[in-house]
């Protein structure tokens, strides 16, 4: 009896040795070269986002038709539509993607989730950032040298307008406002007051020179389900959130750094 314990011992141990460790860490720097599926699911996102760092962690590897059981998925300093988003974190639950057949063409799609969590970071420096190396609008209305400050109490700023109507207008206009989530995906101002620089205007060319910045941001072209519901202002930044957080999870963990 005792031998035959011990041959069962030694069995257990050899098989504990030879298994494959779930746990296994997959670490990149520069440039993802994919050894499994859900390393070919990095490489796309990575090169969607042009992140500066990516951790993406599964529960378990994803089936024959593309499902998640649990997916988590941390992007820090990616950019979006141009501007440079801080911070992204998700966690999907029953993620259902394309089939991995199709992932090695840069074919990757999320068709559904169960549930999302997301964060989404901006400081204020990113968006100016943005805002200095564009003009918005063209033609006979468009805005100049706009800047924004986020703060607890919302948004501020000031821009320089220029409106070609019978004359052309070129109004310095100072902005204070709170900000609101469309669709789940698209952030505009809201209740804006407006302040003109010694410029007696109609309310409509108002209105124009806030149509032209409205979305103020815009993540669609996000390539996950993404649908955030709050909004938390803080010194120089704002967070964008879902009504339930992301949370790390434990499991196979893939890293990236640029």
């Amino acid at each position: 009896m005792l031998k035959a314990f011990k041959i069962v011992l030694i069995m257990a141990l050899c098989l504990s040795f030879s298994a494959p460790a779930l746990s296994a860490d997959f670490s990149y720097k520069g440039k993802v070269e994919p050894t499994d599926d859900t390393s070919l699911l990095l490489k796309y996102y990575v090169e969607k986002f042009n992140p500066e760092s990516f951790e993406l962690i599964i529960e378990s590897p994803p089936d024959e038709t593309g499902l998640f059981r649990n997916i988590y998925m941390d992007i820090a300093g990616c950019y979006i539509s141009g501007v440079r988003i801080d911070r992204l974190t998700f966690q999907l639950l029953d993620a259902q993607f394309n089939s991995p057949e199709e992932w090695s063409s840069d074919t990757v799609e999320c068709t559904s989730a169960l549930e999302v969590y997301a964060t989404c970071t901006l400081l204020e420096d990113d968006i100016n950032a943005d805002l200095k190396s564009r003009v918005i609008g063209s033609g006979d209305d468009e805005w100049r040298n706009l800047q924004l400050k986020i703060s607890p109490k919302g948004i501020s700023g000031s821009g320089e307008y220029s409106v070609k109507l019978l004359l052309t207008f070129n109004i310095l206009i100072e902005i204070e406002s709170k900000l609101r989530i469309v669709r789940g995906q698209e952030v505009w101002l809201e209740d804006a007051q407006l302040k003109l620089n010694r410029v007696d205007v109609p309310d409509y060319v108002t209105e124009m020179a806030l149509a032209q910045i409205q979305p103020l941001i815009n993540l669609k072209t996000v390539p996950l389900p993404l649908k955030l519901n709050e909004i938390d202002f803080m010194d120089k930044k704002a967070v964008f959130k879902t009504r339930n957080l992301p949370s790390v999870i434990e499991g196979i963990t893939y890293t990236y750094v640029k």
